[in-house]
């Protein structure tokens, strides 16, 4: 298997907040993103980045949890577009 198919193959997992009708918070993907999550992710390439490799979930939750961490932060733009625009 070439590296570029084991890399679309990885699994991530969205750690971002739940946008309705687009995916939930804790889902995993393999293999690249639905239409949906694409296009959300072209309106917004932001989200790309709440995103996480599922080997390393449990050290990205803590990231998340910390108030003063970027990842934090992108949360938070995620949940406040999501109220203002509809996400």
């Amino acid at each position: 298997m070439s590296r570029k198919s084991r890399e679309s193959r990885k699994t991530v997992v969205y750690i971002g907040p739940s946008m309705e009708g687009i995916i939930v918070t804790g889902t995993a993907l393999c293999g690249g993103y639905p239409p949906k999550v694409q296009e959300m992710i072209t309106a917004q390439p932001f989200l790309a980045d709440l995103f996480v490799p599922a080997g390393k979930l449990a050290e990205y939750k803590k990231e998340l949890r910390d108030p003063d961490s970027s990842l934090h932060t992108l949360y938070e733009c995620a949940r406040k577009r999501r109220q203002t625009n509809g996400l």
